[in-house]
């Protein structure tokens, strides 16, 4: 597989960055990039989880009072 089908994106390029010998820098700054992607993704996920957690326990609290409120009225 050669760096114009590897890399589309820097097809454009492909020559000059064949005369600086980059090809081994591209891929690596591609996989950091690719790495940096999923971890936001991950946390993006964490964080949304602990947002529905923390509303249905709110969910749950106001149920609660309401309960507790109707018993006494």
């Amino acid at each position: 597989m050669d760096f114009e089908s590897r890399y589309p994106e820097y097809a454009d390029v492909a020559e000059y960055v064949r005369r600086a010998n980059a090809e081994r820098s591209i891929h690596i700054a591609n996989l950091i990039a690719a790495g940096v992607e999923r971890l936001a993704r991950g946390v993006r996920a964490i964080v949304e989880a602990v947002l529905a957690a923390e509303r249905e326990w709110n969910e749950l609290d106001a149920e609660s009072f309401a309960r507790h409120a109707a018993k006494r009225y």
